[in-house]
Parts: C-alpha cells; structure tokens; sequence
C-alpha cells in the first residue's frame, strides 16, 4: 500500500497505463489523461504519477510547465515491474440509483393514471399529474381559443 493509499494494482494499472502509450504514441500523456482514460479521478492520476515516480518506474525528463503534461520515461525498474506482473483487469463499477422510497412512492402515485376531467367530468387515461382535461375537451373550439370562461369546472 502506497503511503497515498493505492493498493500495488492501482499503482500498476497506472504503470502498465504509462508503458502502453509510450509504446503506442512514443510518449507519455498527462496524468489526468491518463487516469480519465483508465477510469480514475484527475486526482488519482496525479498521486499515483508523483508514486510511481517516487519508486523509481519513472523519472522526469521534462517537468510540466503551463498546459504542457511535462515528459516521463520509465526506467529499467519500471519496464522489469511492468513485465513481471500481469495487467490486472478492473471490473466496471455497477452504477447504483440511491433509493428513495418516499420519492418513488409519490412518482408512482403521479404517473400516468385514470383521472376525472375537469371539464366533462368523465374519467380518462391521463399521462400525469399536469394533465387533467381528456383529449376530447382538449379538441374542442372554446378550450382551443383560450376563452377560459365557458368551461365549467367539475370538482373531483
């Protein structure tokens, strides 16, 4: 465990991350590139980056400066970490919906359901709680020219 926290896979992901875009590309990308790319916050990229330097994988040939990621090159202890352990295979994380029952309850009870019409009064298949007059009342002239005044309104 890194004194960061990551575990010796994260550290190598990162590794093995760092190895195939050298390969690939004959550089090194940024470290928050690089942990967007691999599923991890900016953040992480930047520790796991400053511990793998810190560990002799890597080493600094140009330091990063303004926009620019700086270069890393992995050295002979880093390539020999690199090839003798397997690139471990990160599972997706399953997303997960925070349950609120209350919540759910009230968009059950509001979703579309039988309702009375406030014009005709005759029940209806309403698609949710913002529609209350059935499509026949709805295609009539008066409720199309907005003269409001006309309608009667039956009360549930």
């Amino acid at each position: 465990m890194s004194k960061r926290g990551f575990s010796e896979t994260v550290l190598m992901v990162f590794l093995h991350g760092y190895a195939q875009a050298l390969a690939h590309d004959g550089r090194t990308p940024s470290a928050r590139r690089l942990a967007e790319r691999l599923g991890y916050s900016e953040t992480s990229g930047l520790y796991a980056r400053s511990e793998c330097i810190a560990r002799g994988w890597m080493e600094v040939v140009q330091p990063p400066h303004g926009n620019s990621p700086g270069i890393l090159r992995l050295t002979p202890a880093g390539i020999d970490a690199a090839r003798s352990t397997a690139l471990p295979t990160r599972q997706s994380p399953t997303p997960r919906t925070p349950s609120h029952p209350k919540r759910d309850r009230m968009q059950a009870a509001s979703a579309a359901k039988i309702r009375t019409c406030l014009c005709c009064g005759n029940g209806f298949a309403s698609e949710g709680p913002g529609n209350r007059i059935c499509n026949r009342c709805r295609s009539t002239e008066v409720y199309c020219s907005g003269d409001v005044s006309s309608f009667r309104a039956v009360l549930p």
